[in-house]
């Protein structure tokens, strides 16, 4: 019989089934999962539109060749497609955060070549196109989608859908496997069963699971009253709970199978913090931006600064690449966010030259190579073999400018120098805290700070003057009044 019946039955390759035929029973969550985890965690909510606020906030704008048409600042809609298009970005920041991709509809406009209009579509109701566990394609190698409409199951090219996937190194092509919210499905997954077991626990009047077991045999009837009187007990509806009620038995004993709200009591906050700790760190949240007191000010505000660098940034960028390639750059138009123009950045940048500055004027002040070399460790900085030589050569103009003040004042041997006169030095330091006032480096020379000496003699007035003209920094002329000093007592 079996060899009759083998010609007619027919093999199917489960690879060919598609999406729908699954079910998953055990292991990963699915795509209501996860709306179930974004509507009801209330950590997953928040990050999501931490991120989703952060996209919206970085500044953009369209050009047509060089020339910018329109901006986020002051957005006139200039394509006449994209009336709005922070709330757009943001919803495709929280779909490639929630599934890993994002969708737009690309409504067709039949009197001219551009859009019609821009529409999100959510990532559960689009289908990437299958035959034989192989995505179709059309002649130009994209993709092919289809969207159940009004029961309708309609086809649409990649003409119509803007499709945004991110890149999933288990995906050879396609849409991502792979999510933030994906990633932080199991923390959040746990968080929402502790709060749904407490509140099932405090719904059914605080009362353990149990089971009632009764003595001797009874009528199927008695037992059905007392479970019935059990689940008005239990009732969710707290008007038809609690009821009052005589049971005629002989024996009725409950035996306690399941824990009460005292198993998680104290448990909970250590357990609540961890698994939000892991959604913060799935969704690319420092901690203290998703929790008040987590954090300093100091290390709170460079978390701001790493949120936007190492988060939002790449994804606005991701956005830009994708919305250039499908949309604007084939209509003429490019797309660019500009980022440095946040407050963050500017004040970063701040920091930098703050930083910049002061180990320039360390260096500036370090009377040799060593003590410069010194420095460079100091200030954390790895200098390159070609900066090196042109430091070193700094430093050798340095000992021959030296020199050759040294020879101007024309000193007599070692060994003789007379002591320096106080009122001469104190002239000294007046003239150098003049200088360090008024002085411009960019808009005149350090000889150019008039002087007028009292007490310092004209030939060392005139090698100071000297020295001065060829200043770069305020550190070389602070090298000149100590070299000055030395001599302070010639004529």
């Amino acid at each position: 019989m079996d060899s009759i019946l083998r010609p007619f039955i027919k093999t199917i390759n489960p690879e060919d089934l598609p999406a729908e035929a699954w079910n998953i029973v055990l292991g990963k969550r699915d795509d209501n999962d996860l709306q179930e985890l974004y509507q009801q965690v209330s950590w997953m909510f928040r990050a999501v539109d931490i991120r989703c606020n952060g996209v919206q906030s970085v500044p953009f704008s369209l050009y047509r060749g060089g020339e910018e048409i329109d901006n986020s600042a002051d957005w006139q809609n200039t394509v006449k497609f994209l009336p709005n298009p922070e709330a757009l970005f943001g919803l495709v920041e929280m779909a490639l955060i929630i599934w890993g991709a994002g969708y737009l509809y690309a409504r067709d406009n039949l009197l001219e070549t551009r859009p019609f209009s821009l529409r999100y579509l959510p990532p559960t109701t689009i289908n990437v196109k299958k035959a034989h566990s192989e995505y179709v394609l059309d002649e130009n190698g994209r993709p092919l989608f289809s969207r159940t409409e009004g029961g309708t199951a309609k086809e649409y090219t990649a003409d119509n859908i803007v499709y945004f996937w991110k890149p999933d190194p288990f995906v050879e092509w396609g849409p991502p496997a792979s999510s933030p919210a994906r990633a932080a499905a199991l923390a959040a997954g746990v968080a929402l069963d502790v709060n749904l077991f407490a509140s099932a626990f405090l719904q059914r009047g605080a009362i353990k699971p149990f089971l009632l077991t009764v003595k001797g045999p009874k009528k199927a009837t008695e037992l059905d009253k007392l479970k019935d009187f059990i689940a008005r007990i239990f009732a969710k509806d707290r008007k038809k709970s609690w009821p009052i009620e005589v049971i005629n038995a002989d024996e009725v004993t409950p035996v306690i199978i399941g824990e009460g709200i005292e198993a998680i009591a104290g448990k909970e906050a250590m357990l609540g913090q961890s698994k939000r700790e892991e959604i913060a760190t799935a969704l690319g949240i420092p901690h203290s931006i998703l929790f008040s007191g987590a954090a300093n000010y100091s290390v709170s505000e460079k978390d701001d600064f790493h949120l936007y660098d190492k988060t939002i940034v790449p994804d606005c960028r991701f956005i830009e690449r994708v919305m250039n390639d499908q949309v604007f750059i084939p209509l003429g138009y490019r797309m660019q966010y500009h980022p440095e123009t946040l407050d963050i950045y500017q004040e970063d940048e701040e920091q930098r030259a703050g930083a910049m500055n002061a180990f320039m004027d360390a260096i500036g002040k370090a009377d040799t190579l060593d003590m410069a070399q010194a420095m460079f460790t100091i200030f954390g900085y790895e200098v390159s073999d070609e900066a090196m030589k042109l430091i070193e050569a700094h430093y050798q103009q340095k000992e021959e400018r030296r020199q050759t003040f040294a020879a101007n004042l024309n000193p007599p041997k070692p060994g003789s120098k007379p002591e320096a006169g106080s009122e001469t030095r104190q002239e000294m330091e007046k003239w150098l805290s003049k200088i360090t006032r008024r002085w411009n480096p960019r808009t005149k020379s350090a000889a150019e700070i008039g002087f007028e000496p009292e007490y310092i003699s004209p030939g060392l007035h005139g090698a100071i003057m000297g020295m001065l003209e060829s200043c770069k920094t305020l550190g070389e002329v602070e090298m000149v009044f100590d070299y000055a000093a030395e001599w302070a007592g010639y004529p």
